[in-house]
């Protein structure tokens, strides 16, 4: 399954599957691995420096802690250690020389349950 998230220059962050903006905000399924692809649409430039100067990083933290992932090629997949939690709270940071330059609010998803809770991405 892959979820575009849109990163607005306004800080907020939409969520789209398959061209529909989505308005339930659910991810994926709860437990899976690598299941979920995120393509991120980034503005071009971020406080009017060109974006491919900056690193971007995918801050999320739930029940069971704050993780960041480094998103590369403006994709990342969601792993088990993100989807173990019912909700996420979601934001982007984009970091040049250490520092985070710029932010996004954070935005609440959710993970729908699933049957199986092993953790193995069961479409493979």
């Amino acid at each position: 399954m892959r979820k575009t998230i849109i990163i607005r220059d306004d800080h907020e962050l939409l969520c789209r599957d398959n061209d529909t903006m989505l308005t339930d905000d659910i991810l994926g399924v709860a437990g899976e691995n690598n299941a979920t692809i995120l393509d991120f649409a980034v503005p071009e430039r971020i406080n009017d420096t060109d974006v491919s100067e900056f690193e971007m990083v995918a801050v999320f933290s739930g029940t069971y802690g704050s993780f960041k992932k480094i998103v590369e090629n403006n994709t990342l997949s969601l792993t088990s250690d993100l989807t173990q939690s019912k909700y996420l709270d979601v934001s982007i940071q984009f970091v040049k020389d250490d520092e985070v330059k710029w932010e996004s609010f954070k935005k609440h998803f959710y993970f729908a349950d699933g049957n199986d809770d092993s953790g193995i991405n069961v479409i493979d």
